[in-house]
């Protein structure tokens, strides 16, 4: 099953490394970030978002449902 991040960052063929040219974030992060083994800060949180151009809710949709 692929997580949010990772379903956005292919439906815009993106590599890693073109992600972590938009957000700064280390692709070794990223990836672990993808894998859901690590947390993403709230500032990379937004960064990637951005740089998918999407919602934050559209990534991480627990944000979203703790808000509730």
């Amino acid at each position: 099953m692929l997580t949010p991040l990772r379903r956005e960052r292919i439906l815009r063929q993106m590599s890693l490394y073109d992600l972590r040219a938009r957000t700064g974030i280390a692709v070794s992060k990223l990836s672990l970030i993808e894998r859901e083994i690590e947390k993403a800060s709230e500032d990379e949180k937004h960064r990637l978002a951005r740089a998918l151009n999407v919602k934050l809710g559209d990534l991480f949709p627990t944000l979203v449902e703790a808000q509730r």
